[in-house]
């Protein structure tokens, strides 16, 4: 078993958000009892009253949570079994930066399940450190475009397996300077998802969370079980 503790090197700079397929918010509504008890466990583990100390943010236990925030994950502990821990979102990896002598750093908060395996960011992850990101729903955008092909207006999204009143988002994990953080993992988009954009989360049903935040399992085998049948509600546009 992988220790979820071992700690990766810490990485300081400027923060680009890269990687947005898809999912740059979701929401987790803290009114549906099984969130709530996850919620309830998570805020009150010394690791995350030390996390909130450290980065000066709360843990979003209720309402959009929104890149680099922390939120409640599911992984397993030191023994292997299914816990609850305060994450931050987002992989800080570092990129040259020319325009400056201070480092840069680029904030993955998705990667994609096709190619994670192989890129060396998200690789060791995909083999030993999956996780599942509980929440009620995600939110995407639709770009619509004038004659000129620019965007003219933003359709906000509601996104959610139909049906089901929690939302399990496929995740990976690491540590950064002590502090564990993830990425949400992406897909093609359903049939659904696709009027809307062109990538999804990967989102697992409820019996299938301890397989994938299992290191003995294959990811890869794994993925067949994705939940693709979407319900789908434009909720602002502007």
């Amino acid at each position: 078993m992988i220790n979820l503790w071992k700690s990766l090197p810490q990485v300081y700079g400027i923060i680009i958000l890269r990687g947005n397929d898809m999912c740059t918010r979701y929401y987790y509504d803290n009114s549906n009892p099984d969130l709530r008890k996850i919620a309830n466990k998570v805020e009150s583990l010394p690791l995350t009253i030390e996390m909130v100390s450290k980065f000066g943010i709360p843990v979003i236990t209720n309402g959009e949570v929104h890149p680099s925030e922390l939120a409640p994950v599911i992984a397993p502990n030191k023994n292997g079994q299914m816990c609850f821990f305060a994450m931050k979102w987002g992989f800080n990896i570092p990129a040259p930066n020319p325009a400056s002598t201070e480092p840069k750093n680029l904030l993955y908060i998705n990667a994609r399940s096709e190619t994670a395996y192989e890129k060396k960011n998200f690789k060791d992850s995909w083999e030993h450190r999956r996780c599942i990101i509980p929440s009620s729903y995600y939110f995407e955008w639709k770009h619509l475009k004038d004659a000129d092909g620019k965007t003219k207006q933003k359709e906000k999204y509601l996104v959610q397996p139909q049906n089901m009143d929690i939302t399990y988002l496929a995740g990976l994990y690491r540590i950064e300077g002590n502090y564990p953080v993830f990425t949400v993992l992406t897909m093609p988009p359903s049939e659904e998802v696709a009027k809307i954009h062109d990538r999804m989360p990967v989102i697992f049903p409820k019996d299938q969370i301890e397989n994938w935040i299992n290191p003995k399992t294959n990811p890869s085998e794994l993925l067949q079980f994705a939940l693709t049948d979407m319900y789908t509600e434009k909720i602002s546009s502007g």
